[in-house]
């Protein structure tokens, strides 16, 4: 890891003039990982097209916040020969020969002001909620959003309702949770344990380590069956209470009497409109944003598209001869954009506390003790 002082693009001017003070105040601290040993081109094609999705949520005026951070492979594919001697027929004797030896490398630019979830568990216990509330309190004014705002104004029956959040972290976790999971159905992400889910200094959620995308998964076992990480620690983050523990057994009571009527199920997104009574509105509006981002990508499917048809046939090792099909069948664009709308409310359902990423998450921390 190296850090260094960088000026932005527009603030360079030319010629260059001589360093000064005027100068230093334009720098900007930037810190890089020279990575060895991983290939980086998938990486690079997966924020390339979460870069894309960036632009549309700010052309169509969505607050939905992504941070595609920069990713150089300067390794990957590259094939270095190294010159051995090699014994071919007795009769012809030694002579010299090649062998191919693959180097897989990349510089990876370090998310600023930025804890792993890992992290967070490691140093503050307790849940997100509790971490939320512990950092940011109620304080709405003193944590703005901070990261760069849509070109446009949002629509004003989103920007009032994400306005009226107990605290500007609370907004901004909802708005960059709705973004990501968006991406991570869409590009098929996996491997999304603690260690690659990381939380800002504002509240954003930023995820990272994108080796695991579309048709590979690790260990080639598809342990993440959800379409996208939905806990219950996010859930509570949103207002969904956490599921109740069963009460302890007690003894029947002596006298004969009705059964007392069962609890009502916990109503799910598809069986009530967003922001209803049935749903806390913090999640009513997450799904809400999930919706209404699916649709904005949904009707610009060519420009995700494009990019991965390109890249099918560059022997990159998360392409299947079938994963371009599985990508356009995730827009699901043959429905009409009340089924649309409905279908990705249905994924939402698939991810609440679904059983195979707790199951995950346990594995990671079994093997490499990520907490969770």
């Amino acid at each position: 890891m190296v850090s260094f002082f960088v000026r932005p693009r527009e603030a360079v001017p030319r010629p260059l003039p001589p360093p000064g003070p005027a100068q230093q105040q334009q720098l900007i601290r930037s810190t890089c990982i020279f990575k060895a040993g991983d290939d980086c081109r998938q990486d690079a094609l997966a924020l390339q097209l979460i870069g894309i999705m960036a632009e549309i949520f700010e052309e169509d005026g969505l607050p939905l916040f992504l941070d595609p951070y920069q990713v150089i492979p300067t390794g990957g594919g590259v094939c270095h020969r190294d010159i051995i001697p090699m014994r071919i027929w007795p009769w012809n004797g030694i002579r010299l020969g090649c062998r191919g030896r693959r180097v897989q490398e990349g510089i990876i630019e370090v998310v600023p002001h930025t804890y792993s979830r890992d992290q967070l568990g490691k140093r503050f216990p307790g849940n997100l909620n509790q971490h939320f509330r512990a950092m940011y309190g109620d304080q709405t004014e003193a944590f703005r959003m901070v990261r760069a705002t849509p070109a446009r104004p949002p629509c004003p029956c989103i920007a009032t309702r994400l306005q009226s959040l107990t605290t500007a972290a609370q907004r901004n976790f909802i708005t960059s949770g709705a973004a990501y999971s968006l991406a991570a159905y869409l590009l098929h992400i996996k491997d999304r344990h603690n260690g690659n889910i990381l939380i800002d200094d504002a509240g954003h959620i930023v995820h990272i380590d994108f080796g695991f995308i579309f048709d590979i998964n690790p260990g080639n076992v598809e342990f993440e069956r959800a379409p996208f990480k939905l806990n219950t620690e996010m859930l509570e983050l949103m207002g969904v209470a956490a599921p109740a523990q069963p009460p302890a057994p007690q003894q029947p009571a002596p006298a004969e009497a009705p059964p007392p009527p069962a609890p009502a199920a916990a109503p799910r997104v598809s069986e009530a409109l967003c922001g209803s009574p049935a749903q806390p509105e913090p999640f009513g509006w997450f799904v809400e944003l999930c919706c209404r981002g699916f649709l904005s990508l949904r009707q610009q499917m060519e420009r995700l598209v494009a990019p991965v048809s390109l890249m099918v046939q560059s022997g990159l090792p998360c392409f299947k001869p079938e994963s371009l099909q599985r990508l356009v069948n995730r827009f699901d664009p043959d429905a009409s954009e009340t089924d649309a709308n409905s279908f990705m409310m249905l994924r939402v359902d698939e991810s609440r506390n679904s059983y195979s990423t707790g199951v995950y998450d346990t594995f990671q921390y079994i093997q490499n003790r990520i907490s969770w």
